[in-house]
């Protein structure tokens, strides 16, 4: 089973090939990852900031980011974020976002999964690099990480 669209967003579930091929752009928008997820690296950290408050960050990919917020810091899916600054190695980039995907969390705070979007070319190509760097130490077992 997978959810289905409705009014442009999958909401209803039902059997996976009928929603693939009912409604394949929205499937396809909901399900594929385009990129590999990594989690923090202290050594090369990225600090993550949303219309000026830190965020916590889960992970991140070329695309999008895992934030973790506090009761007071709601957002539904859709929300729309327009100012997130992201900082790591010797980069400064902003960006804007959409929030694609929400989870409550047994503390009481919650997940946001944001898919990102980048002003240019170049910033988002520097972000890919950053990602590159990562995912290379990632898999050759020189990733720091003290969560």
């Amino acid at each position: 089973m997978v959810t289905s669209a409705s009014n442009d967003q999958l909401t209803a579930a039902e059997p996976i090939a009928e929603a693939i091929i009912e409604h394949p752009e929205e499937c396809y928008q909901s399900v594929v990852r385009k990129s590999f997820r990594v989690p923090q690296d202290d050594a090369f950290p990225l600090r993550v900031t949303v219309n000026g408050q830190e965020a916590e960050l889960v992970d991140s990919s070329e695309n999008g980011l895992k934030l973790l917020y506090k009761e007071d810091m709601q957002w539904d899916v859709d929300h729309a974020l327009e100012r997130i600054e992201l900082s790591f190695m010797e980069h400064r980039v902003y960006a804007s976002g959409i929030v694609v995907h929400t989870l409550p969390t047994e503390s009481g705070a919650a997940t946001y999964g944001v898919r990102l979007s980048f002003p240019g070319v170049e910033e988002h190509n520097a972000f890919k690099e950053y990602h590159a760097v990562i995912r290379k130490r990632l898999f050759q077992g020189q990733h720091a990480t003290t969560a």
